[in-house]
């Protein structure tokens, strides 16, 4: 289950530097993938977001612009 107060999304935060206690950014292990999505923001957040999170490696399940 995606998790915004989880300390795995602290970690991704950090890494892609959104900011955790807006808790934009919500995040799902699953054996060795990390999943990230996202609450609510604009489409320039979301497009932010999609793009860190796929440049790190991680699986970008958000809303697609």
């Amino acid at each position: 289950m995606y998790s915004t107060k989880s300390e795995l999304t602290k970690k991704v935060c950090a890494e892609l530097g959104f900011i955790y206690d807006i808790q934009f950014v919500k995040t799902m292990k699953r054996g060795n993938n990390i999943y990230v999505s996202a609450t609510c923001g604009k489409e320039h957040e979301f497009k932010a977001l999609k793009k860190a999170a796929i440049e790190k490696g991680y699986i970008y399940k958000g809303l697609f612009y």
